[in-house]
């Protein structure tokens, strides 16, 4: 089954940066779009204990 696996290439640094941002700037304008029509919205965040759940849900929140 793994024999056929190749690792996936790790962008850099500032790849990985730029396309973060990008995601933000693109979060923050349907956030607002949400906001300007009143649609109510549920998010909800599922995983494994330590899984990164709180750290993601802190980004996204300093994101706003």
């Amino acid at each position: 089954m793994l024999t056929t696996w190749t690792p996936v290439h790790m962008p850099e640094k500032e790849e990985i940066k730029e396309r973060l941002q990008t995601a933000r700037s693109l979060l923050y304008d349907y956030q607002m779009k949400i906001k300007e029509h009143k649609i109510p919205v549920i998010v909800l965040f599922e995983g494994w204990g330590a899984s990164g759940k709180g750290s993601t849900i802190g980004k996204v929140w300093r994101a706003v």
